[in-house]
């Protein structure tokens, strides 16, 4: 089987930065990666996304070179409103654009393996299907969208966390109910974070579960389901920015709320 690898890094790398406060050992993680894609066939293409320029990612390009991956640079913009600095990544388009191109120009790629946990490939996966092509998803378990892993099924699902020999933080599925035990209101959780991002510049999310009341169980909830996106804000004088909650204005259940 012909096997093509598209790695999201800044996906991989923010994410166990967020979730577990875990920096990478990128050698070790491409290894065990490459070891246990190994296993479907030849790994015939090898492509991994990141800003390279900045500075988290220095000297992860040459890593990725001397490990027969091919390192393929994207542009990210950051966006300062006042002491703050908010990065936006554009790793994922050009990781999906980069995956239909091959689909179309190399019929003789059996499998495709997508790592990164970003809700926005689903489509490129149904793209994928309709070719009867196979797609896995290597991703942390604790941030991978359930679209993803549904869409694929959970056979085609690749833990990191397992890799890497960490316990998964799970995140609690759309179905399961709040901290309380009843059902969520997602109209006032929504209009109470709206009007918590109108008063300030981001909402740091230990600050919207340890200060402003929304359960870990909520703020989970919503993540899961599409609600809230979580993104990393630059952290002055800390080493590790911080993550920040924010509504995705785009969801349905969002909108409707707000209208």
């Amino acid at each position: 089987m012909e096997v093509a690898i598209f790695v999201d890094y800044e996906n991989v790398y923010w994410g166990l930065i967020n979730q577990y406060n875990f920096k990478p050992q990128l050698p070790h993680l491409i290894s065990l990666i490459l070891k246990e894609l190994a296993k479907d066939g030849n790994l015939l293409i090898k492509n991994a996304y990141a800003d390279w320029e900045r500075m988290e990612f220095h000297g992860a390009q040459s890593t990725f070179k001397k490990a027969g991956v091919e390192p393929a640079f994207t542009l990210s913009k950051k966006t300062v409103k006042g002491a703050v600095s908010v990065w936006k990544e554009t790793a994922d388009a050009t990781l999906m654009l980069d995956a239909q191109q091959i689909m179309y120009e190399r019929p003789e790629i059996d499998e495709f393996v997508l790592v990164t946990g970003d809700r926005g490939c689903l489509d490129l996966i149904h793209r994928l299907a309709s070719r009867s092509k196979r797609v896995k998803i290597c991703a942390l378990e604790s941030a991978i969208a359930t679209e993803l892993s549904d869409a694929v099924g959970a056979d085609n699902v690749i833990s990191i966390e397992k890799l890497l020999g960490i316990e998964p933080v799970g995140p609690v599925l759309p179905s399961t109910p709040a901290g309380s035990g009843g059902k969520v209101d997602w109209t006032l959780v929504i209009k109470n974070f709206s009007k918590l991002e109108e008063r300030l510049p981001f909402v740091a999310l230990k600050l919207a579960r340890d200060k402003y009341g929304f359960t870990q169980e909520v703020i989970n909830d919503g993540i899961t389901s599409g609600i809230f996106e979580t993104h990393p804000v630059t952290n002055p004088g800390q080493k590790y920015p911080t993550t920040a909650l924010r509504l995705n204005r785009t969801n349905d259940t969002v909108k409707k709320a707000l209208s």
